[in-house]
């Protein structure tokens, strides 16, 4: 049998429930690089590892808090153990400075007074390519590694595939995870930051079997538009997946109840987990819901309130909201989720949202222009003002019948199960190990 009859084989033998192998007949072994378990990357990334567990894969996930072995098992693991420098290290880190400090430090003084998301320097403390996995692993999945990867010492010393699951733009940018913030910083940092994007791009070039996948097809066409995407073999679009047995519909009422939110009127539904993020569409946000005429509530979820000067605009600021079935019941006692955003890639919130049947209201751009479909899985904002996001509320709650939870529940399924998205990356990984 030929390769590609063995890929066959294999992914056939995965939908059996049997374990899905490599090129040598053994488990494949996946390891999932990403920073942090949390955020919109770390959560994403987690839920990826556990729908390949499930379709046999032996994937492991790693991560600066959390280390999950090749068996499931979660794990101490004390290589990325914060050491605090010593009184000798300190002096010598203040008077000799080397190259890295001295560009962190013009970066730091160059941005002072701009608002931006944050920026990330392609070096680390870590020599996570000594890590013991990564030599065990068939198969390395990066994430978001923003100060878990020194990509000089990295990237050259991979021999084994590599797939690279974008999370924003900072791999194929210089300093920022997004266009906005390189536009509004170019006259302070424009030279710094292509400094950044050609070492970067010299690193991952020495990459010898590599794919790059996007959640959604706004960004991966962002990225081929950069030569970076030049060194990997297979670009794709594969959806992120949500856990679809744990959002779904329910009674509405539960939520209702215990966050005394009233459902005689329309209820929206903000989550943003930052406030300082202009591309999140936060303020013009609210300078839209200060246009809002019918009486509605405004659930808000996330560390920071948010204050809309609108007597018909009731807002219940909730603060963080651990994701269980409060969240779930939620969404659900929602009847529409406002997504602002100017720049996004594949919001997790929206995944959820659908999950759990509820529309969702957007910009008319990133990876919500994908899925979001007026008078179905909710409405499209084709002008990016707060007058157009305010006229697309009030034409939800004219309409707000015509949405069916069951529709969007169906579109999630179809679109974002676990399976699908596990099966996707088991026949990339086996074209990468084919090659």
């Amino acid at each position: 049998m030929d390769i590609h009859g063995r890929i066959g084989s294999a992914i056939q033998k995965n939908l059996h429930g049997r374990p899905t192998i490599n090129s040598n007949g053994h488990n494949m072994k996946v390891l999932h690089i990403t920073t942090s378990p949390k955020g919109g990357a770390g959560i994403a990334a987690l839920r990826l590892h556990h729908a390949l567990r499930a379709q046999g894969v032996a994937s492991a996930f790693l991560s600066k808090t959390l280390s999950i072995d090749f068996n499931g098992k979660e794990v101490t693991d004390n290589f990325f153990k914060y050491q605090r420098p010593g009184f000798f290290q300190k002096v010598r880190n203040k008077l000799l400075p080397n190259r890295q400090q001295k560009l962190h430090s013009a970066v730091a003084r160059a941005l002072a007074g701009f608002t931006h998301e944050g920026y990330s320097l392609p070096w680390s403390v870590y020599a996570t390519e000594q890590h013991p996995w990564v030599h065990e692993a068939d198969v390395i999945n990066l994430h978001w590694i923003s100060g878990m990867v020194n990509y000089s010492t990295f990237f050259s010393s991979i021999d084994i595939p590599l797939v690279w699951t974008l999370h924003d733009m900072n791999p194929f940018k210089g300093l920022f995870h997004y266009e906005g913030d390189a536009v509004r910083t170019a006259e302070a940092v424009g030279t710094i930051n292509q400094q950044i994007k050609n070492e970067k791009e010299q690193a991952i070039q020495t990459l010898k079997k590599a794919a790059l996948v996007s959640p959604s097809q706004w960004l991966l066409e962002k990225a081929k538009q950069h030569t970076v995407a030049h060194h990997f073999q297979f670009k794709k679009c594969i959806p992120n997946s949500i856990d679809l047995d744990r959002f779904y519909p329910m009674e509405v009422t539960a939520a209702t109840k215990q966050f005394s939110i009233s459902d005689e009127n329309p209820v929206l539904l903000y989550v943003s987990d930052s406030s300082t993020s202009l591309r999140k569409g936060r303020e013009l946000l609210q300078k839209a819901l200060e246009r809002v005429t019918t009486l509605c509530s405004l659930v808000v979820i996330g560390k920071t309130p948010i204050t809309v000067e609108n007597e018909k605009v009731v807002v219940h600021s909730l603060g963080f909201v651990e994701q269980g079935d409060a969240l779930v019941s939620l969404y659900c006692s929602a009847d529409a989720l406002l997504l602002p955003s100017l720049e996004d890639n594949l919001p997790n919130v929206m995944l959820e949202a659908f999950a759990c049947g509820t529309p969702v209201i957007s910009f008319n751009n990133g990876g919500m222009a994908e899925h979001v479909q007026n008078r179905s899985t909710g409405i499209l904002v084709k002008e990016l003002s707060d007058a157009a996001f305010a006229e697309a509320i009030e034409r939800f709650f004219a309409e707000r019948d015509v949405y069916a939870r069951q529709t969007i529940r169906a579109y999630a399924e179809a679109n974002f199960s676990e399976a699908k998205q596990a099966l996707k990356y088991i026949e990339m990984y086996h074209q990468l190990i084919a090659q």
